[in-house]
């Protein structure tokens, strides 16, 4: 509801919806969407904000930067931006998405910062990530930009990561040396050519949480040597996927399932230690033979 009230802000006068509406919330659990410039003019019309997403050309972020409770901010489509220097010095920001600015060259700036998530998408082609090694507070980084290097090991090694998200941009890197990442926990792919050299990594045991997103109808033994597999989420685009092979995933207690196709999972009846959470759009059949605390509905 929160989602909609913002993103209604761009069909009607600006200010007045800013005073009359988007003043009368605090924006605690949900995001400001910010395009035009007058939206942006606006922003000092709202007492309580702590996470903005602001897309569009902006050169003046004098109004953001004004905004010392920000926590969560996203940049998106600024051709002007080149100088992040301002934006994480501000004193409670969190996380912080870069994404498609192409004048972004420069992450020195993010050296020793409080920013405990960070995603990079299509900056400055001249990109380095050096300074990531040294940003002691990094748990997540969602990484969209396709740094000039052929695998993932020629990167900084970061060992106080705990979650890597790998989007599309980054289908051409491959995923040799990434168990050179001993802290991370959590892994996110969104490319069924990542998925598939999962098979040649086997040293990967501290791989607790797994997500595969956008990619139908995988093939899924190739999870099997993931032992240490927590939870498990899918969210294809199309084709469900065959689950079958998930019981051979010993330490799999939670499975979630988003997604247009048809789940079916009468194999995982039998997996007495996992718990099946269903989107609430998410169609599946065997549902009878789970009992109500293994298959929850997500709202």
């Amino acid at each position: 509801m929160a989602d909609a009230v913002s993103l209604a802000w761009s069909a009607f006068d600006p200010d007045l919806y800013a005073r009359e509406v988007m003043a009368a919330r605090p924006w605690d659990d949900t995001y400001v969407y910010v395009k035009s410039d007058a939206q942006l003019a606006s922003l000092h019309r709202i007492p309580r904000m702590s996470r903005l997403n602001l897309a569009g050309d902006h050169e003046d972020l004098s109004q953001v930067l004004s905004r010392p409770s920000l926590e969560r901010l996203f940049l998106w489509e600024n051709g002007h931006l080149n100088d992040i220097g301002p934006l994480v010095a501000m004193p409670r920001l969190r996380e912080l998405g870069l994404s498609h600015c192409p004048r972004v060259r420069d992450l020195e700036p993010l050296r020793r910062t409080g920013v405990e998530w960070l995603s990079l998408v299509r900056l400055h082609p001249a990109l380095d990530p050096a300074p990531l090694t040294e940003m002691p507070d990094l748990r997540r980084l969602v990484l969209g930009h396709p740094f000039r290097v052929g695998s993932i090991g020629e990167l900084p090694v970061c060992d106080h990561l705990t979650a890597l998200d790998l989007l599309s941009e980054t289908r051409y890197l491959n995923l040799e040396g990434l168990d050179r990442w001993t802290g991370l926990t959590s892994l996110s792919l969104y490319t069924r050519t990542h998925y598939q050299q999962l098979t040649r990594m086997p040293s990967l045991h501290g791989l607790e949480r797994l997500n595969l997103l956008r990619e139908s109808d995988l093939d899924l033994r190739p999870a099997a040597p993931l032992t240490s597999l927590r939870e498990l989420l899918l969210y294809p685009i199309g084709k469900a996927h065959d689950l079958a092979p998930l019981t051979d995933l010993p330490s799999l207690t939670t499975l979630i399932l988003h997604g247009e196709g048809i789940y079916d999972l009468t194999p995982l009846a039998a997996c007495e230690n996992l718990t099946i959470r269903l989107a609430h759009d998410t169609r599946a059949t065997g549902t009878h033979l789970f009992p109500p605390e293994r298959l929850i509905r997500l709202p």
